[in-house]
């Protein structure tokens, strides 16, 4: 268990096996595992000088190797570290109007074993994918603004004016989202009235909350939690006593997190101010302050 106290907004987090970074305001990126902070660093633009140095951490991923970070147009980079913090590179943004140049808002990243997903832009979003190299293998345009991203045999993005897949090219979909899971070569996606996944099936629920792994697809409303099979087969109706505030599918387990208390295999744990469940635990937030406590 570890507590730590922010002096600056969160606008980002990610969970990985038994670490968790976070993306904030100023430029700082926090990289905890489960007994406290491992380092923290804090960016600053090279691209303007002057008063516009403030540089926001929008998006942040972790993985068995890297922590990566998408910057806001201050900055306009995916910056790339080694888990001891060392850097390993930086990238930028770039988008182009006539003779003018502005950095881009890196909003979403996502890294995996070989590659990073990135969807950065200014009067448009677009998907960039690179190696860990950080060289950059290809650019898509989207046409729109992206709300959401996953990453892993494919990448699944949603927004506003529809959703997509790529899985080697661009395929777009005709439906909005608002948040995405993507498990192996397969996606589930979040709308305000339910969700779809791209295996044929569909259900609705008013503004869903949704985890997944290869077997299980648990959708929570309310004080409600179904799951399916991955196939979109019903296993199981749950009705709990409070709002469900976070739920979290672990190696085909199912843990629940509502305004009071954690439900995990059967038993239920009284805990309240939990925000987000991870890997291997919850955090709580109590205003700056957030708490992590390892349940399984």
């Amino acid at each position: 268990m570890w507590s730590h106290a922010f002096d600056r907004r969160i606008l980002s987090i990610s969970s990985h096996r038994n670490k968790t970074a976070f993306g904030c305001e100023d430029g700082w990126i926090y990289l905890f595992d489960s007994c406290g902070l491992l380092w923290s660093k804090k960016l600053i633009s090279t691209y303007y000088r002057g008063p516009f140095t403030d540089v926001n951490v929008l998006s942040v991923d972790v993985s068995d190797e890297f922590v990566v970070a998408g910057t806001d147009f201050a900055d306009g980079k995916v910056h790339l570290f080694r888990l001891d913090g060392g850097r390993v590179w930086e990238r930028q943004l770039m988008s182009y109007l006539g003779c003018w140049e502005r950095p881009e808002d890196v909003k979403f990243v996502r890294i995996d074993d070989d590659r990073i997903a990135a969807v950065a832009g200014f009067m448009e979003d677009r998907l960039y994918i690179m190696g860990v190299d950080g060289e950059i293998e290809s650019v898509e345009g989207l046409g729109t603004f992206i709300r959401c991203m996953d990453l892993g045999e494919i990448i699944a993005l949603g927004g506003d004016d529809g959703s997509y897949v790529h899985d080697g090219k661009l395929r777009r979909l005709d439906f909005p989202s608002k948040d995405v899971v993507v498990v192996d070569d397969w996606a589930v996606f979040v709308k305000r009235d339910g969700i779809v996944s791209t295996l044929g099936w569909s259900f609705e629920a008013e503004s869903p909350k949704v985890s997944a792994s290869s077997k299980i697809v648990a959708v929570a409303s309310g004080r409600r939690v179904w799951t399916f099979e991955a196939d979109g087969g019903k296993v199981e109706e749950i009705v709990f006593e409070e709002n469900v505030v976070d739920l979290r599918v672990v190696e085909d387990r199912l843990v629940v997190a509502t305004e009071d208390r954690i439900y995990l295999n059967g038993d239920s744990i009284d805990l309240s101010n939990v925000f987000k469940l991870c890997d291997g635990g919850a955090l709580i937030r109590e205003g700056m302050v957030v708490r992590y406590l390892e349940l399984w």
